[in-house]
């Protein structure tokens, strides 16, 4: 899901013909965090998605499938048992 996100964001800064410096101050984060986020070293946080929403609203419903996947990853590792716990004692 990240990467569909991530696609549609680099696109529309093409389209925009924008600068890594001007598309992270469209969207109220720094020029490094857009580099990180643009080349999938780190996943959208709260500030950058909220960026993301307020800069382009037609993604909002693409920013609630990012969360919802992103949390149903967390808790699908969460129900997993770890090592230690799998171990027989």
């Amino acid at each position: 899901m990240t990467s569909n996100l991530l696609d549609v964001l680099r696109l529309r800064q093409k389209e925009l013909i924008e600068t890594d410096d001007e598309f992270a101050g469209r969207l109220g984060i720094s020029r490094e965090m857009w580099r990180l986020v643009r080349l999938g070293r780190t996943e959208p946080g709260r500030r950058t998605l909220r960026g993301i929403i307020a800069a382009f609203p037609e993604l909002t419903d693409s920013v609630h499938l990012f969360i919802l996947s992103r949390n149903a990853s967390i808790l699908a590792n969460m129900s997993e048992p770890s090592r230690a716990e799998a171990a027989p004692a």
